[in-house]
């Protein structure tokens, strides 16, 4: 409707449920406030593509509160002009779903009153959205801000219902949350962040600030995915934290976490000597793209998903090299799914079991656990990375004696795809306590020479001397896969017996002679 110029409902529309106005490009304002009050049943409202629209209630609103009663769901998409919802005080009591899309005008959501420079607000001071569960924010490029970073003061602090946040290329965001998190997190479930090249960190914590929620708040978050933040550090940042032994279990209950195109993405949280418990968490994903192995892939005709990734440019010089931190080891005993990809950061082992827990360590989880619960391990296009498992035997089984549960006893798929630097998958002693491996993939990994190998084990105990005889190897083993491996000279340095031999004997031969260069 080219020429609307405003929205006149009259009691007619009382019953009105759903309304949605797109593309009228003379429309500057919506409702009066008189009218806005008459709707009194509106549960929908989408306003999209109106070039010229400034604000929903306009002409002479006069003084008084706008009240949208049944109001639930409000979608605002591609308002170039739009500069505040209204000048009067708006009460959104039943909106638990906001979308906005495309509103380059706002530097900030809600309103901020601890600064003196000038922030464009969507929502006035006076506004209440009390019910809100969803918040969904994409291409608002001046966004600096979602609340304001600074943290109210004590008495002013309320609790969010806010399940659900997901905030995608926004250029200009620098803080997700405010500096005093908890009332926020407290039914927050997930965030998701897609290219925001501005964020740093994601929850940057004052607790010597933080009020309204105990000493260290708690939260319901169960998943966190970042992809595409180039100047991401890491996930927390805990200032104020004095009791180097005191557990902090905000984000306990936190189940999977994915970053994605990160390059400069160092630590989950920091300082790492502080006692975070991750206890939780079941998926951790990880990778970050490579140009070269990008290339090597478009050549090796790697599937449509994979050729989607794009180079990210434009990050800092200085990546230093990482592994799994060892001190996830013990923060993240119930991981379940590692996915490690094209990650240049990670170092040359993975898992080093050999390397001292850190100091903050809680004696309940001493000795280590060691990930027992570790189901799945993606490992692809690791360039510097020569050793999945990295052990002295000798030193670890006589640390552990009395035996423990072996570590990664429940690991059933191991994926190592495009990692040239590694020669050996596994020792025989790793190969013997991995008892419930069900299917090995190793895929165009150049320097491979062999699956299983003794070459850099360090044994000298009888006890542990004793454990090579006679050993047989994954009693439930389905498949195994070598693929494009042109240094292999054998799967197994030993010759020891494979339980279920006769059941992968052809699937291995045939890979053998189709796909391998065999010395």
């Amino acid at each position: 409707m080219m020429h609307v110029q405003d929205v006149s409902l009259d009691q007619k529309f009382s019953q009105l449920r759903s309304l949605h106005i797109s593309k009228c490009e003379e429309l500057t304002y919506l409702f009066t406030v008189d009218v806005a009050n008459g709707l009194k049943q509106l549960e929908r409202l989408i306003i999209s593509e109106c070039p010229v629209l400034e604000s929903l209630i306009g002409g002479n609103s006069g003084v008084g509160v706008v009240t949208l009663k049944k109001l639930n769901f409000m979608y605002l998409e591609g308002l170039p002009k739009m500069v505040s919802l209204c000048d009067n005080i708006i009460e959104l009591l039943e909106m638990m779903e906001l979308r906005l899309d495309g509103l380059p005008n706002f530097t900030s959501i809600y309103p901020d009153t601890t600064t003196t420079s000038p922030m464009q607000s969507l929502f006035n001071k006076e506004d209440v959205t009390p019910k809100l569960e969803k918040l969904d924010i994409s291409n608002m490029e001046n966004l600096k801000q979602i609340w304001p970073f600074q943290k109210p003061t004590c008495e002013k602090v309320e609790v969010s219902k806010l399940r659900q946040i997901t905030v995608r290329e926004c250029e200009s965001l620098t803080n997700l949350f405010p500096r005093n998190p908890l009332p926020l997190l407290n039914q927050l479930e997930e965030v998701v962040v897609k290219k925001c090249f501005s964020i740093e960190v994601l929850f940057n914590i004052d607790f010597q600030s933080v009020c309204g929620m105990g000493k260290y708040g708690s939260s319901r978050l169960r998943k966190i995915e970042v992809k595409k933040l180039r100047k991401l550090k890491e996930l927390w940042r805990f200032e104020g934290v004095n009791e180097s032994h005191t557990l902090i279990n905000s984000f306990k209950d936190v189940q999977t976490i994915d970053i994605e195109d990160c390059a400069n993405f160092t630590d989950i949280f920091t300082p790492t000597t502080t006692n975070f418990d991750l206890g939780a968490l079941t998926d951790y994903v990880s990778w970050t793209n490579s140009g070269d192995l990008e290339e090597r892939e478009k050549r090796n005709e790697m599937t449509e998903s994979d050729q989607e990734i794009n180079v990210i440019p434009e990050v800092d010089d200085y990546i230093p090299d990482v592994t799994y931190p060892s001190y996830l080891l013990h923060t993240c005993h119930h991981l379940q799914h590692l996915n490690l990809w094209l990650d240049e950061r990670v170092g040359e082992v993975v898992f080093d079991m050999d390397s001292p827990t850190s100091s903050r360590e809680l004696a309940t989880i001493q000795p280590p656990l060691l990930l027992p619960y570790l189901q799945t391990i993606h490992l692809r296009g690791l360039k510097k990375m020569s050793h999945v498992w990295k052990c002295n035997w000798n030193t670890f089984l006589f640390r552990h004696h009395p035996p423990l549960q072996f570590p990664f006893q429940n690991l059933t798929d191991i994926d190592l795809q495009r990692c040239d630097k590694i020669k050996y998958l596994l020792s025989p002693l790793m190969a013997k306590y991995l008892s419930n491996l069900k299917s090995v993939f190793i895929r165009w990994c150049d320097g491979m020479e062999e699956v299983i190998s003794r070459r850099d084990d360090e044994i000298t105990t009888s006890t542990s001397a004793s454990s090579y005889q006679d050993t047989t190897f994954f009693p439930h083993l389905d498949t195994l896969m070598l693929l494009g491996l042109s240094c292999l000279k054998c799967i197994d340095d030993q010759k020891n017996s494979w339980s279920r031999s006769n059941k992968i004997s052809s699937s291995v031969t045939n890979t053998i002679h189709h796909h391998l260069q065999v010395s």
